[in-house]
């Protein structure tokens, strides 16, 4: 999984074979999504959006067929235009250039869930795990759709599958944690808000956690 270390130590190098060949499709790609993961994660700021989508512009420019280029241009469109259409289009490029790309279903499942697809979300991302049954990150993903979908049963037990592969994931931890809370598990909640704060004490997930824990128990 990415980090913000990691981030930083991808961009630079991102950056530098760039320097050497300015018209690496790879290497752009590279650069838009760390650039991107970087501000997901708040270690950017907005203003950094102009870097993602320049790169991502001039590596599908340079590679119209380049699959993740075309799910960078949706994510920028969702997640920063709020152009639920743009980021449609987007996908759909993506989708028929690999229907079962599993970065591909993996970022199409905000989409659905965002337009209130939860069924086709879940479809998305069961097909994705097909292929990667052992991916944390694909189980966390699964886990946010049956969050989303008020499955906080099945939501808690996708975490712990996700738990069970990796126990630093901190994004397992948090829903744990989140999930105990939404089902009145006190002990349990407090249990794994201690273990987040041990392996990941700053970043969006930290906040969504608090925010879980506090409406559940004051």
């Amino acid at each position: 999984a990415f980090t913000p270390t990691g981030n930083e130590t991808a961009i630079r190098l991102f950056r530098s074979v760039l320097d050497e060949v300015p018209d690496h499709a790879p290497a752009l790609i590279g650069l838009a999504a760390t650039t991107f993961q970087q501000l997901r994660y708040g270690a950017l700021g907005c203003d950094h959006y102009a870097t993602v989508r320049d790169a991502t512009e001039r590596a599908l420019d340079l590679d119209p067929e380049a699959v993740l280029g075309h799910v960078l241009r949706a994510r920028v469109a969702l997640y920063h235009d709020r152009n639920l259409r743009a980021a449609a289009d987007a996908f759909g490029e993506a989708l028929a250039l690999d229907r079962d790309h599993v970065d591909v279903l993996k970022e199409y499942v905000w989409l659905l869930v965002v337009t209130g697809h939860d069924a086709e979300a879940l479809d998305a991302i069961g097909r994705a795990l097909e292929y990667d049954p052992l991916s944390v990150d694909l189980l966390c993903t699964r886990a946010e759709v049956l969050r989303y979908a008020d499955d906080a049963e099945g939501a808690l037990a996708t975490y712990r599958r996700a738990h069970a592969l990796d126990l630093r994931y901190a994004r397992a931890i948090e829903g744990l944690a989140s999930m105990h809370a939404a089902l009145g598990n006190r002990d349990e909640a407090f249990r794994y808000l201690d273990l987040y704060r041990r392996h990941a004490p700053t970043g969006y997930w930290r906040f969504r956690v608090m925010g879980a824990i506090a409406a559940a128990f004051g």
